[in-house]
């Protein structure tokens, strides 16, 4: 019974503190490519305006505000920052699935006049090793 808690408590200590560890995120670390991807499906569906839905009755447009609420949360950094790192890290691509899927994201973000935001909160220097060099 001690030794079932040790394991859990030496767990939480690999996953460090704060909200940027492993390569950025600890994403790479419990996910494989295949479920990277629907990571990215996941995240479309909650950004892309594929319903057409455009403006509620009040004016607003919800497919702008799930932009800026995604970038505006720190966890929504982060994760953006790790799709892309992903994307060249694993060197995919234009025809892989998850390139066109992060295409579609920064497309929807170009729309929502929020790149320069994106950008001024993503290009934070990183050091970023890849999979191979953690081997």
């Amino acid at each position: 019974m001690i030794d079932e808690e040790d394991d859990i408590d030496d767990d939480d200590d690999s996953y460090g503190e704060g909200p940027l560890t492993g390569l950025l995120t600890e994403i790479p670390n419990i996910l494989d490519p295949k479920q990277i991807e629907a990571l990215h499906m996941i995240v479309k569906s909650c950004i892309l305006d594929s319903a057409g839905t455009g403006l509620t009755r009040t004016g607003e447009n919800l497919q702008k505000t799930r932009c800026r609420m995604f970038l505006a949360l720190d966890c929504g950094k982060s994760l953006l920052r790790e799709m892309l790192v992903f994307i060249a890290v694993w060197e995919k691509d234009e025809q892989s699935l998850i390139f066109q899927l992060t295409s579609q994201l920064v497309e929807a973000m170009h729309h929502s006049s929020l790149v320069s935001y994106a950008w001024n909160s993503l290009r934070i220097p990183k050091d970023i090793i890849s999979p191979a060099q953690t081997v």
